[in-house]
């Protein structure tokens, strides 16, 4: 709560002592987070003081959200959004629901008044803890136990792994994901374009992420600049693996990366600044990415780097 720029947050959206994806209001990017409160709340516990910062329903500061623990109670509930703070504000605990209750729902309200009793807040603010036993938040703890048990693609692994920028990471496991902005992405986004087929060539094929930097002649002819026959009657993931095999070297995902990326580019750039699509221009953008990296890496991949280029 003392950072900058979570001061800024809260000060922004709920300095009306509301709570966290209470309201609807905010930036794009601030909704795509609120979104994921349900996600944060299997990660949070909270040991409650004040209650002020803590959701009466949904939190959990009893072991399990309550709404959980006492769902026929919950049911009956006035305010399903409250605060601690603002339900314990009531001069009788049962001001907080609709009366009369059922008998199932009553005894639960009991259950409800001793573990409240029970309850020893302590400090003036309340403490947020996480499932791997603290009270500091990092991405990547909360990504190994939100997904880090699955099974990852060796490949995918090999994404981040890589010395290339963050952009061209971030942009080739878009790219397997089949995430990229693509016509034919575009195309079931319901988005009016003129034409849906690729740009690059001539077989009037609808521009998928497969055709743009595989099937496509044009994307086949840049990955032959580089000594590389691209087979495109397999899988996608299936063809980049067959490409990493030709390769046999152990800079094999910095080049994909980067002949992806080029072949991007040059489509990027016929497109919005209609530069012609040129497969000399695209080796030329590809060498010249593989340049730089070698640049930013050690010695020993710097000098693999050089070796394979002078090898073209």
């Amino acid at each position: 709560m003392d950072l900058p720029w979570v001061k800024l947050i809260w000060d922004s959206y709920y300095n009306d002592d509301s709570l966290p994806g209470q309201k609807k209001k905010g930036s794009f990017w601030w909704k795509d987070i609120v979104k994921l409160r349900d996600t944060f709340k299997k990660l949070a516990s909270v040991k409650v003081a004040d209650g002020s910062t803590v959701l009466f329903w949904t939190d959990s500061w009893n072991g399990q959200p309550l709404h959980s623990a006492c769902p026929e109670l919950y049911s009956f509930a006035k305010d399903k959004e409250s605060s601690f703070k603002k339900a314990l504000s009531h001069p009788h605990l049962i001001n907080n629901f609709h009366l009369p209750l059922t008998i199932q729902a009553h005894q639960q309200f009991q259950e409800l008044t001793i573990s409240l009793h029970q309850l020893q807040p302590q400090g003036d603010r309340d403490q947020w803890t996480y499932v791997w036993g603290n009270s500091i938040f990092t991405a990547s703890r909360a990504y190994k136990e939100i997904i880090g048990h699955r099974a990852v693609h060796p490949f995918f692994l090999a994404i981040w792994k890589s010395k290339c920028q963050m952009k061209h990471k971030v942009f080739f496991w878009l790219l397997l994901r089949g995430r990229l902005s693509t016509r034919e992405l575009l195309r079931r986004r319901n988005m009016d374009l003129e034409s849906y087929t690729c740009d690059l060539c001539i077989l009037q094929k609808i521009e998928s992420v497969a055709h743009l930097f595989l099937r496509c002649n044009f994307a086949k002819a840049c990955w032959a600049s580089i000594g590389v026959r691209v087979i495109t009657t397999r899988p996608l993931l299936n063809i980049f693996r067959q490409i990493k095999d030709k390769l046999q070297v152990p800079i094999y995902m910095e080049i994909i990366i980067l002949m992806a990326w080029s072949i991007w580019t040059t489509r990027n750039d016929w497109i919005f600044k209609e530069i012609d699509p040129i497969v000399d221009s695209c080796k030329r953008h590809f060498m010249a990415e593989m340049f730089l990296l070698s640049h930013r890496t050690k010695p020993e991949l710097a000098a693999a780097v050089e070796t394979w280029l002078q090898s073209l």
